[in-house]
């Protein structure tokens, strides 16, 4: 749900849905067809904003889903609401991170004073340990995972 940089390359054949359908995209109408036969199902955190992702979880409950985006919370209480996974920033360098907003950068300039991260856990209610600390999924510890979102097993726990 939402279009990924890159995704017919990294995923051929997958079905992308949009709120304002282009080329190559599903209009957001036909989640209710795709979505309950899907495996995997990328989310943007866009969807948090505009209220459409209760909707799209119901949707996807039998597949594995992940929150996707710079702004995902990585909160251990999504995984209450059917999320598998949530994959988001994760500011470094908070100084720098900081003047780079205030300066007006974007997404891509704030790239350098952090990094991406991804949560996952079969656990309901873990704790999410500081990043330098990070559990590694035994004990009810999510991973922070670091590779494919859409393939846990191909990728590098930390």
């Amino acid at each position: 749900i939402g279009r990924f940089p890159d995704l017919d390359e990294r995923l051929p054949g997958a079905a992308g849905i949009e709120r304002k359908a282009g080329p190559g995209n599903y209009p957001e109408a036909a989640a209710e067809t795709l979505l309950p036969a899907a495996e995997h199902v990328p989310i943007t955190a866009a969807t948090l904003v505009n209220g459409s992702l209760p909707r799209l979880l119901e949707l996807g409950c039998e597949a594995f889903v992940v929150l996707v985006g710079p702004s995902v919370p990585l909160a251990p209480v999504l995984f209450d609401f059917g999320v598998d996974a949530a994959s988001g920033f994760v500011v470094i360098d908070t100084g720098a991170a900081l003047r780079t907003v205030m300066e007006g950068g974007a997404v891509q300039a704030l790239k350098r004073h952090g990094r991406y991260v991804t949560v996952t856990s079969n656990d309901p209610s873990p704790v999410i340990p500081a990043p330098a600390c990070a559990g590694t999924g035994s004990g009810g510890n999510p991973v922070l995972y670091y590779g494919d979102v859409t393939n846990p097993e191909g990728g590098r726990a930390a």
